[in-house]
């Protein structure tokens, strides 16, 4: 996900690396892991830090009555031992016409929230909301809220999600 600013925005992407880079060193110190040990990427649905998600299931349906998880039906983020969370913004894909928001929670304490249409018509890169000055970094144990709500008066499929990444060791996350 971090490449879609490659091309266009490779400022933007070095500022991200760099709080990235920054969040790994307070990760091993926080949780005395050696220096080099942990890294980041960008999270996946089947992750254990997301409960009930599913490998390669992305879109959901959104509804009018609820706010939605990440996926439906999941459970708030519950940062796992030894890792951390950081969310550097938003991305949707589906136009929710009316209002709506994007919202997230730490520990019960709503931190960010943002029109979901605001989100959605970011031009470059398309729908995606970056926001450099509210970056939510969970550590072990944070519990994390991510909801997106719309009011189109019907549901809609599509894609919105926390434009987030998970920091822990590098045998933790695959890269080993």
């Amino acid at each position: 996900m971090l490449s879609m600013l490659v091309n266009k925005f490779p400022e933007v992407m070095n500022i991200i690396k760099q709080h990235l880079i920054a969040i790994v060193k307070e990760s091993e110190r926080r949780y005395n892991a050696p220096p080099g040990s942990f890294w980041y990427r960008f999270f996946k649905m089947d992750d254990t830090i997301i409960s009930g998600g599913t490998a390669r299931t992305w879109e959901q349906t959104f509804t009018t009555a609820d706010e939605e998880e990440i996926v439906a039906g999941t459970a708030a983020i519950a940062v796992p031992v030894s890792n951390t969370v950081a969310i550097f913004g938003w991305y949707c894909d589906f136009d929710p016409f009316a209002p709506g928001y994007a919202r997230i929670a730490k520990n019960g304490v709503t931190k960010w929230e943002m029109p979901l249409r605001m989100i959605y018509e970011q031009a470059n890169p398309k729908h995606l909301y970056i926001d450099l000055d509210t970056v939510i970094v969970g550590y072990q144990q944070d519990k994390l809220d991510v909801f997106t709500y719309q009011e189109t008066g019907g549901n809609q499929i599509g894609l919105s999600l926390p434009f987030m990444f998970r920091i822990a060791s590098k045998s933790m996350l695959n890269l080993d």
